[in-house]
């Protein structure tokens, strides 16, 4: 298991292509305030980019294939995660939309 990273080493959850996830983890900017991290296998990723999306509120409606989707209590929160007991498998790739996460605290793990 390990988390994906960019060429330089900094955690780059968004990625294209087929894997498999066993476990999220992300931090809370501000802890007064809600927080929402959700990954989506995004068919729209095409087959020659390196990296997925980052959506904006109004895409997370049109999409079939949310792989997981948290949402943080203001002032309850702090991090947002999950390890997974099974694998979850991403077929075309993984894009993302986030409300109030800290920069580069976004890890998914793979195998």
């Amino acid at each position: 298991m390990y988390p994906l990273v960019c060429r330089g080493g900094f955690p780059m959850p968004a990625k294209a292509g087929k894997f498999s996830i066993v476990g999220i983890g992300a931090s809370v900017d501000v802890t007064t305030a809600a927080s929402r991290l959700c990954l989506v296998d995004d068919e729209a990723i095409s087959e020659d980019a390196d990296i997925g999306r980052i959506l904006e509120s109004s895409d997370i409606t049109d999409i079939k294939t949310v792989v997981w989707d948290s949402k943080g209590i203001a002032s309850v929160d702090g991090k947002l995660g999950e390890m997974f007991v099974e694998p979850v498998k991403v077929r075309y790739g993984l894009s993302l939309y986030t409300l109030n996460l800290l920069a580069n605290s976004i890890c998914v793990y793979v195998r």
